[in-house]
């Protein structure tokens, strides 16, 4: 763990540029970063649990008390087939330097661009249909690059989702 805070403290002073920051989380080697992101994620998942628990009993058995429970569960078993692949280091490099660039940015305090990295990640920067999409006979011009089958995400199956 203390790796980690060494890593942050040095990435957080050296990278005030993000290019420059996200450029050289990519050069790291690739077991470097799937420990990295194992180790955050069980700590994160064991943060979680402790402050699941360390609530009082009667939180506990309350309808709020019971979702909360529900949603680390539900959680900690979506997220396993993660840390399997983590493990056996054979998750696809595209994603684990998104998550690692997210890792790092969490480490950082930079919750902003972790979460615009995330949304990267997930949903990607492709041209989505906005409103009503065929009102006349015209098409629109940029109309065939909407439903091309360019993926501009790397989560495009459900394994990997």
């Amino acid at each position: 763990m203390s790796d980690l805070i060494e890593t942050c403290e040095k990435n957080n002073k050296k990278f005030l540029n993000v290019k420059k920051f996200e450029a050289q989380c990519q050069r790291h080697p690739l077991e470097e970063k799937s420990n990295m992101v194992f180790i955050w994620s069980k700590k994160m998942l064991k943060t979680w649990k402790a402050e699941l628990t360390g609530r009082p009993q009667e939180w506990a058995n309350t309808a709020e008390g019971k979702v909360e429970f529900g949603k680390y569960n539900m959680c900690k078993k979506n997220v396993r087939p993660l840390l399997k692949q983590l493990v056996k280091q054979g998750l696809n490099t595209e994603i684990l330097d998104s998550l690692y660039v997210v890792v790092q940015y969490c480490l950082m305090k930079e919750y902003m661009k972790a979460d615009d990295k995330y949304l990267a990640l997930g949903i990607g920067n492709s041209p989505w249909p906005m409103g009503v999409t065929m009102v006349g006979i015209h098409e629109r011009s940029g109309r065939s690059r909407i439903f091309t089958s360019q993926v501009a995400h790397v989560l495009n199956d459900e394994t990997q989702r």
